[in-house]
Order: C-alpha cells, then structure tokens, then sequence
C-alpha cells in the first residue's frame, strides 16, 4: 500500500484533479493548507498578527485573503500497489501540464505499513 501526496499551488485546477483521481478508481482526502514558510514569515515577532496564531489549523481562515499568504490543497490519496499510484500521478499530471512548473505544486507517493479504517 501507498500514499500519495498531492501539494496543489494552483488550486484552479482542484475539481478537474479530484475528477482525475476519481476516474482512475481512488478518492481522496483534500485538506487546507500553507507553505510553512509563508506562515513563519506571515507570523514573525515583528507583526501584530503574531500574537494571534492559531494553535488548530483548522481555525485558520482558508481562503485567499488580504494578508499576502496563499493557501494550497493537499489531497492525501491511499492506493494499493505502486502501478495505481504512477497511474493517478499521471493523470494529475495529464491535468495541470506539468507539475515541474515553478508555482504548481508537488506529488510524491511513499509507502504505508500499515493503515487501518476506511
């Protein structure tokens, strides 16, 4: 078993990736995320805003906002062999052009040990 990780910059392309993963047979997980650089600097000591962090990620605000930080999709996917994971990077691949473009994101599989649940 493997996960596969989906970094997504450019979040125009989100419904058509999900579609994508969908059509080769997997579903996936989509969470709000942000460069950890972004954030660290967005949150430096010298800001008011740095007194305010919050601690759940979830209590950040995720949309694209006036602050200056841009948020991304992280789409977590669960695939059976390594063939169905090169399978669904392809066709991710097949949406956004080309994900060695500056901007895009990135996508990596590793494998899983163990995993319970569905």
């Amino acid at each position: 078993m493997f996960a596969l990780f989906i970094v997504l910059n450019r979040t125009e392309y989100l419904k058509d990736v999900l579609k994508a993963i969908e059509d080769v047979g997997l579903s996936c997980t989509v969470i709000d995320s942000v460069s950890a650089n972004q954030y660290v600097n967005f949150y430096s000591p010298n800001t008011f805003a740095s007194y305010d962090v919050p601690v759940v990620v979830g209590s950040m605000s995720m949309a694209d906002d006036d602050s200056g930080i841009i948020y991304n999709k992280t789409l977590m996917v669960l695939v059976d062999d390594e063939e169905k994971a090169q399978q669904a990077m392809g066709a991710v691949e097949s949406v956004v052009s080309d994900m060695t473009r500056p901007g895009t994101g990135i996508m990596f599989y590793v494998p899983v040990a163990k995993a319970v649940g569905k």
